[in-house]
């Protein structure tokens, strides 16, 4: 059994991989890219509060000195959060567009 809406996205894509046109969206399509977006930002939201919540446990007030090696931790725990931020908006990209081909 074949499915004449994959069909025609094969050939749509075959003939413009670059999409200079849009195709309209189902309105279940549009539900599902919301649905994904929303609970995307729900995670993006618990990654920052994570984020801000361990930012604070990791460099103590008054304790620049104190711990040898803290700015490397701290500039490597940083750098991972900020690339699960990407990671996420990537994540969403690729899906939107798997919907929207």
């Amino acid at each position: 059994m074949t499915n004449d809406n994959a069909t025609g996205v094969a050939e749509l894509m075959e003939d413009d991989p670059f999409r200079r046109s849009y195709r309209e969206l189902t309105d279940k399509e549009k539900l599902a890219i919301d649905a994904i977006k929303a609970k995307a930002s729900e995670l993006l939201h618990l990654i920052r509060e994570a984020y801000d919540d361990a930012d604070g446990q990791m460099q103590p007030e008054g304790t620049d000195d104190a711990y040898p090696g803290l700015e490397s931790v701290v500039m490597a725990f940083r750098r991972e959060l900020a690339s699960a931020e990407e990671r996420l908006e990537e994540a969403v990209m690729w899906a939107v567009k798997g919907l929207t081909a």
